[in-house]
């Protein structure tokens, strides 16, 4: 990748092989604005080439270059993409702490219906699914999604029937057009198994599945920690049991009855410590972690690009400060 039409052709294969990246650090290339030295007026008066594909079993034409709308906070880039023809649009409840649907819904107006649009929600069961929709919806400015995702989802254990009602649900009530899942990582597990299920219209899963050896390593001992929190209350109390039938046999001395119903009950709460004090709060540790890793190589990936692309220094830097949460953000601040 040593010149600039290999590393062109190397964004171009990968972009049309259905990978949605942020538009920010590709721009230039992509015809969203002009590369450094070129003016405004050539960019705005250029023709972009842009391929469509069916979009899974939704039916729907999408554009082979889609937007994800992730850490976009200029609106006025979502509408010159929409300009130059992009038409498949991404967001979700959680992105920028809630605050990115509603920059994309009014970035949109009333190009709304000229584009297909697609929000996420990470929420567990059905109730908090469609409470997430209705918000989502509220703060797009529109009445329906075309696509509505069951988000970052590794695994078939993650998917409850309850989370597949609600989008069912959401559909008979025009809310929904088509129903999917979004995954980071399991895909080998995953993508079978959403096939075989035949609820789900499509799938936005992760371009490249070699990431996923480490996340995988790490959501197993995360499963397993958690795994571990939820039986040590039952070890507890079969050792309390135990005790208990010990203690049957000395029902001629009272003080020992006592003494071995006390001892019997420190089982229970030794099972109930170990599991709130230790296996829970390190599986939390690691979902953490988890996602922290996830979010360092979406940081990774979109500097990378913007740097390939020449992209002036302070503005990449004020483009990945997207990804750090407000902590983050403060303490870099005061680094600084």
């Amino acid at each position: 990748m040593n010149s600039k039409t290999s590393r062109r052709d190397f964004l171009s294969a990968g972009l049309s092989a259905g990978l949605t990246l942020p538009v920010m650090g590709a721009g230039s290339r992509m015809g969203l604005w002009p590369p450094s030295g070129e003016s405004t007026a050539k960019t705005a008066g250029s023709q972009v080439k842009l391929d469509f594909r069916t979009l899974g079993r939704t039916g729907l034409k999408v554009t082979t270059l889609g937007f994800g709308c992730m850490i976009t906070s200029d609106p006025s880039v979502i509408e010159r993409a929409v300009d130059i023809g992009i038409n498949y649009f991404d967001t979700a409840r959680s992105y920028q702490h809630g605050n990115n649907e509603r920059m994309v819904g009014a970035a949109l107006g009333a190009k709304r219906k000229q584009i297909v649009l697609s929000t996420k929600s990470h929420s567990p069961n059905k109730e908090a699914l469609l409470k997430d929709l209705d918000t989502s919806l509220r703060e797009l400015n529109t009445d329906w999604v075309d696509i509505w995702y069951l988000h970052a989802k590794g695994s078939a254990e993650e998917i409850h029937d309850d989370m597949i009602e609600a989008q069912q649900v959401a559909k008979k009530q025009g809310k929904i057009r088509f129903a999917g899942v979004s995954t980071h990582g399991g895909q080998q597990q995953l993508l079978p198994w959403l096939a075989q299920k035949g609820v789900f219209d499509v799938v936005l899963t992760a371009y490249n599945f070699s990431m996923d050896s480490t996340m995988e390593q790490e959501e197993r001992l995360a499963m397993v920690f958690e795994s571990a929190g939820g039986f040590s209350p039952t070890i507890g109390i079969l050792g309390a049991v135990l005790g208990l039938i010990q203690v049957m046999h000395h029902l001629d001395n009272m003080q020992e009855v006592g003494r071995g119903i006390a001892v019997a009950f420190v089982a229970t709460i030794y099972g109930v410590g170990i599991a709130n004090l230790f296996f829970l709060p390190f599986a939390g540790k690691m979902r953490i972690r988890i996602r922290d890793g996830q979010q360092r190589r979406e940081m990774m990936l979109e500097g990378v690009i913007s740097i390939l692309e020449g992209m002036n220094p302070r503005m990449l830097e004020v483009q990945l400060a997207g990804f750090l949460n407000d902590p983050q953000q403060k303490q870099k601040e005061r680094a600084a």
